[in-house]
């Protein structure tokens, strides 16, 4: 059966899906339209570590990273270019901030795709009680408020949603997924188009949940002078599909 039948019929797509992390090479094995959809990694969270006192330190959750999906026409045989980046790093106990999300991409015949990555939310470290916000989604739009949900931004682009802030709003929404409860913990991570964000500490001297696929990872909380480190974000994912070559 030819290709050009192959496509017309739906039949025999032939799928990658790319989870380690870091730079390769993709050969193709068909010459013809493929469909390249990437989801950029997500943030993580920020430690948090009291300068004296007993205060309630809750950190937010890490921002979603952005999904893009776009045609490229590759030739069998012929490697192409892509960057699988890992999540955000978790912030330090002493405390630090959460790491962002580097950009994934892929490099096609004529032009670059590029997933952006979820911003990480901050440290807290100081004596005053303090329920921090969320960080933003790897999003072009500019939003930073706490909780804003995935969005479609144009053709094939979604903007990343934001992460929740502690005792307050949820980490933002993204297609089926849900952010997990902020209230009376710390902030949860934003939901990827792949995941749910990672959950924030439940109770203090614990660290948030690890977000997964490109979500971001959950908050977390103390009430001491003893630093407790963020929750990493999820890496990314790329997926190349062979969809015909009509």
């Amino acid at each position: 059966m030819s290709d050009e039948l192959i496509g017309l019929l739906g039949l025999g797509y032939v799928g990658t899906r790319i989870t380690a992390t870091g730079a390769g090479t993709y050969t193709a094995t068909r010459t013809g339209w493929h469909e390249v959809r990437i989801q950029g990694p997500g943030g993580g969270s920020g430690g948090v570590k009291a300068t004296s006192g007993t205060p309630v330190l809750r950190s937010g959750g890490g921002g979603a990273g952005e999904y893009v999906v776009a045609r490229h026409y590759l030739t069998a045989g012929v490697g192409y270019s892509y960057t699988n980046s890992a999540g955000g790093t978790a912030g330090a106990a002493t405390p630090g901030n959460g790491g962002a999300g580097s950009s994934s991409s892929f490099t096609g015949p004529h032009f670059t795709q590029t997933g952006l990555g979820g911003s990480g939310s901050s440290l807290i470290n100081q004596s005053g009680a303090l329920d921090d916000t969320g960080a933003a989604g790897g999003r072009r739009d500019g939003v930073t408020t706490s909780g804003a949900p995935c969005v479609q931004q144009g053709p094939g682009v979604w903007g990343g949603a934001n992460g929740g802030s502690a005792n307050a709003l949820p980490g933002g929404y993204a297609g089926a997924f849900s952010g997990v409860t902020s209230a009376s913990r710390a902030g949860s991570g934003a939901c990827s188009l792949f995941a749910s964000g990672g959950g924030g500490a439940t109770s203090a001297g614990n660290s948030g949940t690890a977000g997964t696929i490109g979500s971001g990872g959950g908050g977390s909380w103390t009430a001491s002078t003893t630093g407790i480190a963020g929750a990493a974000g999820g890496p990314g994912v790329i997926e190349v599909e062979f969809i015909g070559v009509a």
